[in-house]
């Protein structure tokens, strides 16, 4: 245990800020009608990047929604969220678009 002003700072024994390790985040992909994706995190802290990739298409976008022009059949829909302390959440959806 190391003291710093007021607070105390606890370390696991690789040196890692166990408090740190508490906050986890975490992304939830919603598929909407039209083709449109959008996303929910929670436990980040902002600003927060996103990184959209559809697989079959080799389509990528970096906002917090992602409408990419996809074939019919079937795709993988994958979101790396990535917050300001650098701790990253994945999800994926699989979609069939007709």
């Amino acid at each position: 245990m190391l003291k710093l002003g007021s607070g105390r700072v606890w370390f696991n024994e690789d040196g890692a800020d166990c408090y740190d390790g508490l906050r986890a985040i975490d992304s939830s992909i919603s598929a909407e009608a039209g083709g449109r994706f959008s996303c929910a995190v929670n436990g980040s802290i902002p600003p927060i990047k996103h990184n959209w990739r559809a697989f079959s298409d080799g389509q990528t976008g970096g906002a917090s929604s992602f409408e990419p022009e996809l074939a019919n059949g079937m795709h993988s829909i994958t979101l790396i969220v990535t917050d300001a302390s650098g701790r990253t959440a994945t999800d994926t959806v699989e979609a069939k678009i007709t």
